[in-house]
């Protein structure tokens, strides 16, 4: 979460406000994303394989549509 965060900050140019907090009851200790198992066992290939870029092309999104998309 934290990568996620910083990746947020920066992109946006905004602080994030974030507690850290000790972990609850069933949490694993640690969480790892990735494609590899997608790409290497469906022969799928992200478009956006970075966070900074999955970060920056959602914000451009929503700084374009604040509001979401219409009704």
């Amino acid at each position: 979460m934290k990568q996620v965060i910083q990746a947020c900050e920066q992109i946006t140019g905004k602080r994030i406000p974030a507690l850290e907090k000790p972990r609850r009851p069933g949490d694993p200790p640690k969480l790892v994303a990735g494609a590899a198992r997608a790409v290497s066992e469906l022969g799928w290939k992200p478009r956006l394989p970075k966070l900074d870029q999955i970060v920056s092309t959602a914000w451009a999104w929503h700084v374009k549509h604040p509001h979401g998309y219409p009704d």
